[in-house]
């Protein structure tokens, strides 16, 4: 997997592969079985790393793809799996711009601990939900400077 920038990020591509990472997240943390004791602490270390990463855009954008691996991976739909792993390859490059300034990564690991949280209590539904906002927040804020011809540092977290 390849995390180079890219020397140009297509908004409208990023408009089509959000809602459809949403979506495919959000089914497949919902489907998927309850976490045992060393799967939450492999999502806990996974998101420490990420934290770890603030100011490091490729580290950052490796541990974000862990943990939401992670959450995603008890999914029993294969097929389900399968497109949603293209469509994160498909993200990469703009999820390493969405995470270049610090504040950003820190941010995505705030929301990731509320996340795995509720998947610990299993609460698939609203970690389904709220990994479904952290998307939206992320890619959202990242379209609309796109949009506007800002550079991705300059996107509204």
């Amino acid at each position: 997997m390849s995390h180079a920038p890219t020397a140009h990020l297509d908004v409208d591509e990023l408009c089509e592969l959000r809602p459809t990472a949403q979506i495919l997240e959000r089914l497949a943390l919902q489907d998927g079985a309850d976490l045992d004791a060393a799967a939450i602490d492999r999502l806990r270390t996974a998101n420490r790393r990420l934290g770890q990463a603030a100011g490091d855009p490729d580290e950052a954008v490796i541990a974000d793809h862990r943990v939401r691996s992670l959450l995603t991976e008890r999914c029993p739909d294969r097929r389900l799996l399968t497109l949603l792993a293209e469509v994160r390859v498909a993200l990469l490059p703009y999820r390493r711009a969405g995470l270049a300034p610090a504040a950003r990564v820190l941010a995505r690991c705030a929301e990731h601990h509320g996340i795995i949280d509720a998947v610990e209590r299993g609460e698939h539904r609203r970690a389904g939900r709220l990994l479904a906002e952290s998307t939206a927040r992320e890619l959202g804020g990242l379209a609309e400077a796109l949009a506007a011809g800002r550079p991705p540092a300059f996107a509204p977290s």
